[in-house]
């Protein structure tokens, strides 16, 4: 008679949470303009993410006022690779993983969002004439998000084949951060968050699946239909777009369009209706330019819910977000930019 099949816990109810400063790199200078700074990452558990903070003095040589991006241009990208940089799962300007951030939570934004003042802790990017303290925190996330959903895409980082790297690059120059710039002194520090592993023996451990964060951009060369193709791959939860028109944000936009296969159009919105919604889901200001589809909030808390309105991309020969800019809308040359972050769930199991 065959022995019956073994029972096993679930692995919310044999782990928990640890937050530690990365052992081996977890405090490096990094120089606006100069090359990014990499961090090799502890073998600790299921990593589920990382917090990091990038602070210290940017002088100014006279009153300044921040870019189009605030103070989150000041890191131009965080990239997150897998095995010796083969798999790349995250990859966002620091204004798009701001946005990512305020999506987490409801309510919460780096710098406030208008509703509250920071703790001096968290956030400061103050412009007076001189040296300035500057201090920025981010969680950046490999997981989906903090609660029912807190194991998918978490990676073991125990694995003796994996390599994980996490890579800080800030802006090219400190005018594409605030004006009158003169000079900085700034460190990143990486704090891992991360589950511990339970005995695969006796515990269900999470599925092999990982969530990958790209950010891509398409150039506006022209008002009307700027489309941007989503990769065919995994299931499409989100889809964060930033539009600029002549270097700055811009609401110059009729319509946001998610179309499928050229002629199956799911969403049709006015921008109203897609900034409405993210007052709606996020309870904060949308920022001028941001035109947020979140396929995986249906109706639930920020970053949770059901697979209910996310689309499989293997069903579709093209899945297209569209933004229709504004007859009229000066462009500028070389200026205008729409970029979208698509956040996607792929299995590397059948």
């Amino acid at each position: 008679m065959a022995e019956a099949q073994k029972q096993l816990i679930p692995f919310a109810m044999n782990t928990r949470q640890r937050r530690q400063l990365n052992q081996d790199d977890n405090q490096k200078t990094a120089t606006i303009g100069g090359q990014p700074v990499n961090f090799s990452i502890d073998k600790v558990g299921f990593l589920s993410g990382f917090i990091i903070k990038v602070s210290g003095t940017v002088t100014l040589s006279a009153g300044g006022a921040l870019a189009d991006f605030g103070a989150a241009g000041l890191i131009q990208r965080v990239k997150v690779t897998l095995l010796n940089g083969n798999i790349t799962v995250l990859d966002l300007s620091g204004y798009h993983l701001k946005i990512v951030n305020q999506m987490l939570a409801r309510g919460f934004a780096q710098d406030g969002g208008g509703l509250y003042t920071p703790s001096s802790l968290v956030y400061g990017a103050p412009v007076a004439n001189g040296a300035n303290t500057w201090v920025q925190e981010y969680f950046v996330p490999l997981g989906l998000n903090f609660g029912s959903a807190f194991d998918t895409g978490i990676i073991n980082a125990q694995s003796s084949q994996n390599t994980i790297v996490l890579s800080v690059q800030l802006a090219n120059q400190g005018t594409d951060v605030v004006t009158n710039y003169s000079s900085s002194s700034l460190t990143v520090e990486v704090e891992n968050v991360y589950y511990d592993v339970p005995p695969i023996t006796t515990t269900r451990w999470p599925l092999n699946q990982l969530v990958r964060r790209i950010q891509q951009t398409e150039n506006i060369t022209a008002t009307g239909d700027v489309k941007h193709e989503i990769e065919r791959q995994g299931i499409l939860l989100q889809a964060i777009g930033v539009v600029r028109c002549n270097s700055s944000r811009s609401n110059a936009v009729d319509r946001m369009t998610l179309r499928t296969n050229n002629s199956n159009y799911v969403y049709v919105e006015p921008p109203s209706y897609v900034q409405a919604l993210y007052e709606f889901n996020y309870a904060k200001p949308c920022p001028t330019g941001v035109m947020v589809l979140d396929l995986f909030h249906s109706g639930e808390d920020p970053t949770a819910g059901t697979l209910r309105d996310a689309l499989n991309l293997q069903m579709y020969t093209k899945t297209e977000y569209i933004a229709t800019i504004t007859a009229g809308t000066t462009l500028g040359s070389n200026a205008s930019f729409f970029d979208v972050t698509e956040v996607r769930l792929v299995s590397l199991t059948k």
